[in-house]
Protein backbone atom coordinates (compact mmCIF):
# COMPACT_ATOMS: atom_id res chain seq x y z
CA UNK A 1 0.00 0.00 0.00
CA UNK A 2 1.43 3.28 -0.86
CA UNK A 3 0.82 6.40 1.91
CA UNK A 4 -0.19 9.56 1.10
CA UNK A 5 2.59 12.35 1.89
CA UNK A 6 3.82 15.63 1.11
CA UNK A 7 6.62 15.36 -1.39
CA UNK A 8 9.50 18.01 -1.89
CA UNK A 9 11.28 18.26 -5.25
CA UNK A 10 14.57 18.97 -5.09
CA UNK A 11 15.42 20.43 -8.66
CA UNK A 12 18.76 19.96 -10.61
CA UNK A 13 19.45 23.65 -10.35
CA UNK A 14 18.29 24.24 -6.87
CA UNK A 15 20.28 26.98 -5.34
CA UNK A 16 22.23 25.90 -2.15
CA UNK A 17 21.73 27.92 1.37
CA UNK A 18 24.00 29.28 3.66
CA UNK A 19 25.08 26.18 5.41
CA UNK A 20 26.04 24.79 1.59
CA UNK A 21 23.14 22.41 1.44
CA UNK A 22 20.47 21.96 -1.22
CA UNK A 23 17.51 24.17 -0.54
CA UNK A 24 14.22 22.09 -1.28
CA UNK A 25 11.26 23.48 -3.64
CA UNK A 26 7.82 22.39 -3.80
CA UNK A 27 6.73 22.08 -7.67
CA UNK A 28 3.24 21.55 -8.42
CA UNK A 29 3.36 20.53 -11.89
CA UNK A 30 5.15 17.32 -11.56
CA UNK A 31 3.10 14.60 -12.61
CA UNK A 32 3.64 13.46 -8.20
CA UNK A 33 0.91 10.23 -8.38
CA UNK A 34 3.40 7.81 -9.52
CA UNK A 35 5.17 8.83 -6.65
CA UNK A 36 2.74 8.52 -3.62
CA UNK A 37 4.23 6.98 -0.50
CA UNK A 38 7.80 8.39 -1.14
CA UNK A 39 9.24 10.68 1.42
CA UNK A 40 11.16 12.98 -1.08
CA UNK A 41 10.95 13.33 -4.75
CA UNK A 42 14.19 14.05 -6.92
CA UNK A 43 14.10 15.80 -10.32
CA UNK A 44 16.94 14.66 -12.08
CA UNK A 45 18.25 16.29 -15.15
CA UNK A 46 21.78 15.30 -17.09
CA UNK A 47 25.24 16.37 -15.26
CA UNK A 48 22.60 15.80 -11.88
CA UNK A 49 24.63 14.48 -9.23
CA UNK A 50 23.37 14.42 -5.31
CA UNK A 51 23.92 12.33 -2.33
CA UNK A 52 20.84 11.11 -0.65
CA UNK A 53 20.83 10.03 3.37
CA UNK A 54 18.03 7.98 4.96
CA UNK A 55 16.93 5.05 7.07
CA UNK A 56 17.02 1.73 5.26
CA UNK A 57 14.32 -0.13 6.84
CA UNK A 58 14.06 -4.48 5.45
CA UNK A 59 10.57 -5.06 7.21
CA UNK A 60 9.34 -6.48 3.80
CA UNK A 61 9.82 -8.93 1.30
CA UNK A 62 11.06 -6.92 -1.82
CA UNK A 63 9.76 -9.82 -3.82
CA UNK A 64 6.21 -8.92 -2.32
CA UNK A 65 6.92 -5.19 -4.06
CA UNK A 66 7.18 -6.43 -7.75
CA UNK A 67 5.12 -7.88 -10.58
CA UNK A 68 5.40 -11.77 -10.02
CA UNK A 69 7.08 -12.11 -13.11
CA UNK A 70 10.24 -10.55 -11.38
CA UNK A 71 12.53 -11.36 -8.21
CA UNK A 72 14.32 -9.32 -5.72
CA UNK A 73 15.86 -10.48 -3.19
CA UNK A 74 15.73 -8.87 0.40
CA UNK A 75 13.64 -6.98 2.62
CA UNK A 76 12.21 -3.26 2.17
CA UNK A 77 10.02 -0.78 3.52
CA UNK A 78 6.43 -0.55 2.41
CA UNK A 79 6.79 2.55 0.49
CA UNK A 80 9.53 3.63 -1.30
CA UNK A 81 11.69 6.41 -0.08
CA UNK A 82 12.34 8.02 -2.99
CA UNK A 83 10.99 9.18 -6.12
CA UNK A 84 12.42 10.57 -8.79
CA UNK A 85 11.71 12.51 -12.32
CA UNK A 86 13.23 11.94 -14.83
CA UNK A 87 13.02 14.72 -17.76
CA UNK A 88 14.52 13.49 -20.62
CA UNK A 89 16.01 9.85 -21.16
CA UNK A 90 19.57 9.55 -19.45
CA UNK A 91 21.81 7.09 -17.77
CA UNK A 92 21.30 7.14 -14.05
CA UNK A 93 23.69 5.78 -11.40
CA UNK A 94 22.21 4.82 -7.83
CA UNK A 95 24.63 3.61 -5.28
CA UNK A 96 24.69 3.35 -2.16
CA UNK A 97 28.10 4.42 -0.60
CA UNK A 98 27.16 3.72 3.43
CA UNK A 99 25.21 1.57 5.56
CA UNK A 100 26.39 0.90 8.41
CA UNK A 101 27.73 -2.45 8.34
CA UNK A 102 23.90 -3.14 6.72
CA UNK A 103 24.01 -4.92 3.18
CA UNK A 104 21.67 -3.24 1.37
CA UNK A 105 19.35 -3.52 -1.36
CA UNK A 106 17.62 -1.30 -4.13
CA UNK A 107 14.61 -1.66 -5.99
CA UNK A 108 13.61 0.31 -8.73
CA UNK A 109 10.36 0.77 -10.50
CA UNK A 110 8.81 2.53 -12.88
CA UNK A 111 5.79 4.54 -12.41
CA UNK A 112 3.44 1.27 -12.88
CA UNK A 113 4.79 -0.70 -10.26
CA UNK A 114 6.98 -2.71 -13.25
CA UNK A 115 10.49 -3.56 -11.74
CA UNK A 116 13.44 -1.85 -13.79
CA UNK A 117 16.28 -3.10 -11.59
CA UNK A 118 16.66 -5.07 -8.31
CA UNK A 119 20.41 -5.05 -6.67
CA UNK A 120 21.74 -6.84 -3.48
CA UNK A 121 26.09 -6.34 -4.07
CA UNK A 122 26.36 -4.39 -6.79
CA UNK A 123 28.34 -1.93 -5.14
CA UNK A 124 31.50 -2.28 -3.01
CA UNK A 125 31.56 -4.89 -0.13
CA UNK A 126 27.73 -5.58 0.82
CA UNK A 127 26.50 -2.13 -0.59
CA UNK A 128 24.46 -1.70 -3.59
CA UNK A 129 24.47 -0.39 -6.87
CA UNK A 130 22.46 0.37 -10.15
CA UNK A 131 23.33 1.87 -13.34
CA UNK A 132 20.59 1.81 -15.88
CA UNK A 133 19.53 4.02 -19.00
CA UNK A 134 15.89 5.53 -17.96
CA UNK A 135 13.43 6.74 -20.28
CA UNK A 136 11.17 10.16 -19.25
CA UNK A 137 9.04 9.31 -16.72
CA UNK A 138 9.14 8.81 -13.04
CA UNK A 139 10.41 6.35 -10.85
CA UNK A 140 10.05 4.33 -7.37
CA UNK A 141 13.53 3.68 -5.15
CA UNK A 142 13.08 1.70 -2.32
CA UNK A 143 16.68 1.27 -0.32
CA UNK A 144 16.27 -1.64 2.56
CA UNK A 145 18.14 -4.61 3.48
CA UNK A 146 19.16 -8.17 2.41
CA UNK A 147 18.40 -9.47 6.07
CA UNK A 148 15.07 -8.87 7.45
CA UNK A 149 14.44 -6.46 10.54
CA UNK A 150 17.49 -4.47 9.68
CA UNK A 151 16.90 -0.43 9.77
CA UNK A 152 19.84 1.39 9.92
CA UNK A 153 20.90 4.82 8.02
CA UNK A 154 22.60 4.92 5.08
CA UNK A 155 23.92 7.41 2.46
CA UNK A 156 23.21 7.08 -1.33
CA UNK A 157 24.49 9.18 -4.39
CA UNK A 158 22.64 9.83 -7.67
CA UNK A 159 24.68 10.86 -10.72
CA UNK A 160 22.84 11.24 -13.87
CA UNK A 161 24.50 11.58 -17.00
Amino acid sequence: MWMSTLFAVLAATAPTGADGADTLALNPELPLSSCEGAAATVHLSHATSRTIEGELHGLHEANAHVPNDSWCSGYVPESPQHCFIVATPMTVVFEVIDASTIDSVLVLQDEDGALVRCDDDGGMNLLSRIEVPLAAGSYRMSVGSYGQGHIGAYRMTVNAR
